[in-house]
């Protein structure tokens, strides 16, 4: 902004000032913004500090929003407090509720698990919702893809 002002540019070369002004006040905003949010996500800063030493305060309340803002689509085993288990994928149309009094989970795909078989799909599944008081365990394995474990 200051070699802007200081060398007249929008009297000298006004195209080229205000291409400079869009990029100052539009555009490096947003990118110091995404580069902001990429770094907390990836809890880059966090890090750092750890390591030298800086406890920090982690800014994700509770193990369930943490594990549900970072998973990537997985395989999912719900186990109820009744013991019965709901097996599933949890891929981009499944949601979990980041409200504390509504802790519930949707799958979008129920699979039946066999104890010596590979899981299998269940016919005509428009997916589950389970109401986050019934919930007792969540695990979650990696997936790379849901169908190479149909």
């Amino acid at each position: 902004m200051y070699l802007i002002i200081k060398r007249n540019l929008a009297e000298t070369h006004l195209s080229v000032a205000a291409f400079l002004w869009f990029m100052i006040i539009f555009i490096s905003p947003s990118v110091l913004g995404i580069i902001s949010g990429v770094l907390s996500q990836r809890e880059f800063v966090r890090r750092v500090l750890w390591r030298l030493g800086i406890a920090t305060l982690h800014p994700i309340p509770t193990a369930w929003d943490y594990q549900f803002s970072r998973v990537e689509p997985c395989w999912i085993m719900v186990t109820l407090k009744d013991g019965s288990i709901i097996s599933g994928f949890f891929g981009s149309n499944s949601f979990a509720s980041s409200i504390p009094e509504e802790r519930d989970i949707y799958i979008e795909t129920m699979y039946d698990v066999s104890e010596d078989g590979p899981w299998k799909r269940v016919e005509r599944s428009e997916g589950i919702l389970v109401r986050g008081d019934q919930i007792k365990t969540v695990e979650f394995w990696k997936s790379e893809e849901e169908c190479k474990h149909e």
